[in-house]
C-alpha cells in the first residue's frame, strides 16, 4: 500500500481569496469570541471598512483555514490610526514613513499554533515569508502593527527588530496590547532564507 504523503500547507495573497469567508471565520474566532476586541457577528465572518483597500494573506492547509492577517497600503485607511491611535506616542501620529504599510488582524488557529509545517517552519512562518514578498514587490520597507504582548515577543524571537511606538495597554480581555514598527530591511539582514527565496501563489 502506498504511503500517503503529508498535506503541505498553501501559502497565498491577493486582494480577492476565493475562500475568504473561511478567513473571516478565522478573524471571528480570534478576534470576537477568543480575544472579544470586537463583537461577535450575526453571519459569523468577522469583517469591517479597512478590508477594502487592503491584501489578503492566507495560510490554507487541505480544507483548514490555518492563518491569516491583512495587508493596507500608506493612503488607505489604518486601523492603527482611526481605532488604535492611543497606543501611540504623541510624536509618532505624524511619523509614517512614505515606504510603509500597516499589517492588522493576524490569526493563527488554535490548531497550529506552535506546529512545524515546513522542516522547523510553521504557518506563522509562512506569513511573515507573504509579508516579506509583498513588501518586495511593493518597495515597503516598514511595518506597523498592533500586537497583544506575547505576539510580540514571538515576533523577537524570529527576529524581527520592533521598535515600540507607545505605552502597553491592557484590553478588555486582559491581554497586554502595543503598536511597534518593523523594519524590514534590517530583518532581512540575517534572516532564515526561507522569508524570501520561496515563491507563493498570488491571487492578484
Amino acid at each position: 500500500m502506498r504511503e500517503s504523503r503529508p498535506i503541505p500547507p498553501l501559502l497565498t495573497l491577493g486582494r480577492e481569496l476565493p475562500n475568504l469567508h473561511a478567513f473571516q471565520r478565522l478573524r471571528e474566532a480570534v478576534f470576537a469570541r477568543e480575544l472579544r476586541w470586537v463583537r461577535e457577528s450575526a453571519t459569523g465572518l468577522e469583517h469591517d471598512s479597512f478590508d477594502a483597500d487592503s491584501v489578503h494573506v492566507a495560510v490554507s492547509h487541505g480544507w483548514h483555514a490555518a492563518g491569516y492577517l491583512r495587508i493596507t497600503p500608506q493612503g488607505a485607511p489604518w486601523m492603527l490610526q482611526q481605532c488604535f491611535d492611543f497606543l501611540l506616542d504623541p510624536h509618532q501620529q505624524a511619523a509614517v514613513c512614505c515606504n510603509s504599510m500597516e499589517v492588522s488582524r493576524l490569526a493563527v488557529a488554535r490548531e497550529y499554533r506552535g506546529r512545524r509545517m515546513l522542516g522547523r517552519f510553521g504557518v506563522f512562518d509562512l506569513l511573515i515569508k507573504g509579508l516579506v514578498q509583498h513588501s518586495q514587490q511593493s518597495a515597503v520597507r516598514y511595518w506597523w502593527v498592533v500586537v497583544a504582548e506575547p505576539i510580540y515577543r514571538l515576533l523577537l524571537s524570529k527576529g524581527l527588530p520592533c521598535t515600540r511606538l507607545g505605552p502597553i495597554v491592557r484590553m478588555p480581555d486582559g491581554v497586554e496590547t502595543l503598536a511597534v514598527r518593523i523594519d524590514l530591511h534590517a530583518f532581512l539582514n540575517y534572516a532564515d532564507p526561507f522569508y524570501s527565496d520561496q515563491p507563493l501563489q498570488a491571487l492578484g
